[in-house]
This record gives C-alpha cells, sequence and structure tokens, in this order.
C-alpha cells in the first residue's frame, strides 16, 4: 500500500436473502449439467481398489493411468451422462447383476447411505470401458445418479465380468 492512500476496510459480501435480490449460485448453472465421473465412493483398498489398480499390471500401470486421465477429460465433452454411458458402454451387454461382487457393492452402498430402500431398482450398478466402444485396458463399475457416473470399482483384469 502507498503513503497516501486511505486503508479501506474490507466488508462482508451481502448475504442473500429474498428481498435483496442477491442470488447464491454453488455452481455454474451451464456447467453443472454436464456430466461426471465421480469419484469418492471408489474402493481404496482390496479387490477392485484404487490400491489393487495401481499394482495390477507393473508393465501396463502408466497405460492404465493415462487412460484413467483420459476417461476424466473425455466424459465433460459428452453433453449428457446417457450419451456418454453409452459411448463407453461394453460391445457384449451389461453383466448380470446378480454377480455376487456386485451385490456386495449394492450392500456396501445401502450402508454409506443408511437407506434400505436403495435396491436394484433404484441403484443399478453397471459398468463401463475406459475408452470408447467398449475398448480400453479396463473396466469401472458404478451407478448413475442424476448427472454423475460415480465409480465404484476398477477392474483392470476384467475378472469381475468373468465371475
Amino acid at each position: 500500500m502507498s503513503k497516501g492512500k486511505k486503508y479501506q476496510k474490507l466488508t462482508e459480501p451481502q448475504k442473500p436473502t429474498p428481498s435483496s435480490g442477491v442470488e447464491l449460485r454453488l455452481t455454474n448453472p451451464e456447467i453443472s449439467e454436464r456430466p461426471v465421473l465421480g469419484m469418492t465412493l471408489m474402493r481404496i483398498r482390496g479387490a477392485y481398489s484404487l490400491q489393487n489398480f495401481h499394482h495390477a499390471n507393473p508393465d501396463k500401470r502408466s497405460l492404465y493411468y493415462k487412460e484413467l486421465e483420459a476417461l476424466q477429460w473425455a466424459v465433460v465433452k459428452y453433453p449428457t451422462i446417457d450419451s456418454f454411458l453409452q459411448a463407453f458402454a461394453p460391445r457384449h451387454g451389461e453383466i448380470d447383476t446378480s454377480n455376487e461382487i456386485l451385490k456386495e457393492e449394492l450392500e456396501r452402498i445401502q450402508k454409506i447411505f443408511g437407506s434400505p430402500n436403495i435396491n436394484n431398482d433404484s441403484i443399478r450398478i453397471r459398468h463401463i470401458h475406459s475408452k470408447a466402444r467398449g475398448k480400453g485396458q479396463f473396466t469401472l463399475f458404478g451407478f448413475q445418479y442424476e448427472n454423475v457416473f460415480e465409480v465404484l470399482l476398477l477392474d483392470p483384469a476384467h475378472e469381475i465380468a468373468q465371475s
């Protein structure tokens, strides 16, 4: 601050109230409708986790991470989550939801949300590939919620589909 200039006290921003006309926006409405690849519920340790993903195949590790990064950038290029999921869907159809691993994941989600109302009808665990048209080095399992595909499991060896 240079000499001679008066110090101006910073004031709190105006709080939104119905009469103030100030609108509180947490996100840009144009961006909030874009698809998102969520990873907040992804397993960190254990089978099909981020840790397992890292150690799965040391020769392909950098390729796995490059594809995961490319997938994160690709998702925002699609106008809707449905168009993204369709583009990255498996070529040979969905995996049977009676799969034991997927049943365990559904139970884990029910515990996290504390709701017995979450079932195969309200949340359908599905998988996508790391590249469009059912290609790529690995598959991701998760569920769609509004404009988010929430990733639960990473399967670099395609074992879940075979179990």
